[in-house]
């Protein structure tokens, strides 16, 4: 039915298309003239045949220089997909000379990227994540911690799920922190182990050492924590997403997210996991150190295409022992899967 559909639309595209509105006005010019003719036998052969080349114009497939001249929506309207990739897989072929590397570059680069436009959920547009990690010892759990505040702004498409239920974790154990990674609901997590402290414990210390809160489109979301006994090693923050809000379109959101770490860690990774980061992407980590003693470094590992400028690193220290590092990238760049910076301190 769904194909049947597309047919339809199809052929409705091609009798309405620019020349074969011209061709409709023509054939009933042409045909209001013949029937005007009387009985002058010539001229009524003439219009006769001026009706009949008119109205092959309007269903006659157009010459095949007009495919350079459609718009992206009028070609998917008359081409099937199929035929599309094709031309695109024989464009690619004809831009290298090695075979092999045309089935590369289609395989492994062009198809993959045309695949995600047609999910918007795997692609994060305008992201800027600001991460401070304060170096003044806490306790949580009877462990002692530092506290991290984090705030990510950027604008996607929700991922679809089963339920139109999102939430925020922290996780307990590796194991519990991969089944997070599984659920397409999960809009992000962390991982907070506190050796020797029992699960109950971690649950209550955690739910309330954190704070998560949510804004879509300048509007706050409503956020219920749960650290039940039967999540066993993680506690979510479900998120009430307005219903407006949970579209296939990108939306701009706000993401508040604190969380614990232990006073012995000395790395905080920042992953490109699972989506890509298009637009004008930015990190920021400040660490807060009284002591002075610290000194912040970080390692990249960007995947982004040979020859394109991927952006800069920036640094600053201030009198009250605070160090950052920014990195941005230009406008219009495109970070894969897969990319990230780990800070050390």
């Amino acid at each position: 039915m769904r194909d049947f559909g597309k047919l339809i639309r199809r052929v409705v595209e091609h009798l309405t298309r620019t020349r074969a509105r011209a061709g409709w006005a023509l054939t009933a010019a042409s045909l209001l003239a013949y029937m005007a003719s009387g009985h002058n036998e010539g001229l009524r052969q003439f219009w006769l045949v001026l009706t009949g080349v008119a109205a092959g114009a309007i269903f006659l497939p157009e010459r095949d220089e007009s495919v350079w001249r459609m718009s992206s929506a009028q070609l998917r309207a008359m081409v099937p997909e199929h035929r599309i990739a094709a031309l695109q897989r024989l464009l690619i072929g004809a831009r290298c000379e090695s075979p092999q590397w045309a089935d590369i570059v289609w395989q492994r680069g062009l198809e993959p990227l045309l695949e995600v436009g047609r999910n918007a959920e795997l692609v994060i547009w305008d992201a800027k994540y600001d991460i401070a990690i304060h170096l003044i010892e806490r306790r949580c759990g009877d462990v002692d911690v530092f506290r991290v505040d984090t705030l990510s702004r950027a604008r996607r498409a929700l991922p679809t799920a089963a339920t139109r239920k999102y939430w925020v974790s922290v996780a307990r154990t590796e194991e519990a922190l991969q089944v997070e990674y599984q659920f397409s609901n999960c809009l992000t997590r962390e991982l907070v182990m506190m050796p020797g402290v029992d699960p109950a414990v971690w649950r209550t210390a955690v739910a309330d050492f954190c704070l998560v809160r949510m804004w879509f489109d300048g509007v706050a979301a409503q956020v219920h924590v749960d650290n039940s006994e039967g999540l066993s090693d993680v506690v979510r923050w479900y998120i009430d997403i307005p219903e407006e809000q949970q579209v296939s379109t990108a939306v701009p959101y706000t993401l508040q997210f604190d969380f614990p770490i232990p006073s012995a860690e000395r790395n905080f990774p920042v992953l490109f996991n699972g989506y890509y980061s298009a637009g004008a992407s930015e990190v920021t980590l400040r660490i807060d150190d009284p002591s002075g003693a610290s000194e912040l470094r970080y390692e990249q590992f960007l995947a982004y295409g040979l020859g394109a400028y991927v952006g800069e690193f920036s640094r600053s220290v201030d009198s009250t022992h605070s160090q950052q590092i920014s990195f941005s990238t230009p406008r219009e760049s495109l970070l894969w899967p897969g990319s990230g910076i780990v800070f050390h301190w």
